[in-house]
């Protein structure tokens, strides 16, 4: 790690760890921007960071301390991740959906070595890991309209799937902060995301033995519409994964999106994360953006009078597991009344559709969600998401919203100044202050203090 000489900023970084087939391989990214640095002074201490390789490729580098005994290395999911979109005959379709594995160093610093004889004992090691991946996606709250945020939800369907199904690997942590849109500026056309997407979707559908002819006609039209191919970028997604085995019983999740059981499960140890979760956190991630945005772009709901009687605050503010569980289930039970009425009005169509990923997450007809288990399965909710695709395809009309806003052209000198805070003097002559109360400007012609001191000695 090179620090700047007199600022003492990071400037670049050293990874040394397995690169293109070699076992050791070191190699140096320039630091453009810290994206996050933990507050704490104790824990993991994690930073994050964008930064640049040798050939000017941009990619992510995280780095942070974990406890040295930890069964689960992100280096090692992540380069599983990697061999199976390498090996697997479906991995091609999942490029843009699943982060692109880089380098990575397991080992940098022990706190062993830094606390040396002060070590207690029964204090946990850890150990300095940095891992660098790619590519850099968008905030999820940058979706350009509803069927571009339909598109990047049924993207984190399909990959959490393949995942799972070819890779034995659930996430564990779906939420706001993990799910970052992928936008694909230049590619051949067969590897648009769109044409992508709609060949999962086909496969998907072929392997299930659907007995209703009407749904697979539906389905069908649904997976063809997905397929429309603009000249505008493409949005797939990418989801940062956690990466934990199957029926892990570690929970990781962040409180308003972890999933009813877990919230009650978790802390006891009888709790098994199934895929069935990580639809479940998806659900609540979709509600969140439906009640705190207003439109496309990253415009936010303002904080008014009205917003604070939004049932899905209270998700946000609670500590205490079991309080926070029984809240969901009774928000999610009082389905019109709670979720319907706190909908932000851009997203009043939405709301059949997030009925209908609620029943299918539970059995519709119980009477409490504590104690009843998740049943969602990927198949149901890429079937809600395809109908909403349809259904999207027909209503939004209007051309996407700009994906950045740029100045169109240098802002001239006066343009310039007006932004500047005046001067006390100026503000002063244009109060309609009597002449006597003016600050007079100083004169144009100034003296030198050896000039001043002449005159005083010639007195």
């Amino acid at each position: 790690m090179k620090l700047h000489p007199v600022t003492k900023e990071v400037i670049s970084i050293d990874v040394t760890g397995p690169f293109a087939g070699q076992e050791n391989v070191t190699r140096t990214f320039d630091v453009i921007r810290l994206l996050h640095s933990s507050p704490i002074l104790y824990g993991r201490g994690t930073r994050v960071w964008i930064v640049k390789d040798e050939i000017g490729k941009f990619f992510v580098l995280k780095d942070s301390w974990v406890v040295e005994n930890k069964i689960i290395s992100e280096i090692e999911f992540m380069q599983h991740i990697d061999r199976l979109l390498q090996d697997d005959d479906e991995g091609h379709l999942f490029k843009h959906s699943c982060p692109k594995y880089c380098i990575g160093q397991e080992k940098v610093w022990s706190t062993d070595v830094i606390r040396g004889n002060l070590q207690q004992p029964g204090s946990m090691t850890r150990i300095q890991r940095r891992i660098v991946t790619g590519p850099i996606g968008d905030p999820i709250t940058s979706f350009r309209s509803k069927k571009e945020f339909i598109s990047v939800m049924l993207d984190v369907v399909n990959a959490l799937e393949f995942l799972y199904v070819k890779g034995g690997i659930i996430h564990s942590d779906i939420s706001m902060n993990n799910i970052m849109i992928n936008r694909v500026w230049d590619c051949e056309p067969h590897e648009l995301p769109s044409r992508l997407r709609m060949l999962i979707c086909a496969l998907r559908q072929l392997a299930i033995d659907a007995n209703d002819k009407d749904d697979d006609a539906a389905l069908l039209t649904a997976i063809e519409a997905s397929t429309t191919v603009t000249t505008e970028p493409q949005a797939s997604t990418i989801s940062v994964i956690q990466a934990l085995t199957i029926d892990t019983s570690t929970v990781h999740d962040t409180l308003p999106f972890m999933s009813i059981e877990a919230l009650l499960g978790g802390v006891s140890g009888k709790y098994k994360h199934g895929p069935g979760h990580d639809l479940e956190s998806l659900l609540y991630t979709i509600l969140t953006i439906c009640h705190y945005t207003v439109g496309p772009g990253g415009q936010l709901r303002e904080a008014k009078s009205e917003t604070k009687t939004i049932e899905l605050n209270k998700w946000f503010c609670m500590a205490n597991r079991q309080d926070l569980a029984n809240e969901k289930t009774v928000t999610l039970l009082s389905f019109d009344r709670y979720i319907k009425e706190g909908l932000a009005p851009y997203w009043d169509d939405f709301a059949p559709f997030l009925q209908e990923l609620v029943n299918v997450t539970w059995d519709p007809t119980t009477r409490t969600l504590i104690g009843t288990p998740n049943i969602a399965t990927h198949a149901a909710y890429r079937g809600i998401l395809l109908k909403a695709l349809v259904f999207y395809e027909k209503e939004e009309t209007r051309s996407l919203a700009p994906y950045a806003v740029v100045p169109t052209g240098k802002r001239s000198r006066s343009q310039f100044q007006l932004l500047l805070p005046q001067s006390k003097r100026l503000r002063l002559i244009n109060q309609g202050l009597a002449s006597d109360e003016i600050i007079l400007p100083r004169p144009s012609v100034s003296r030198t203090l050896q000039e001043y001191r002449c005159v005083i000695g010639a007195d």
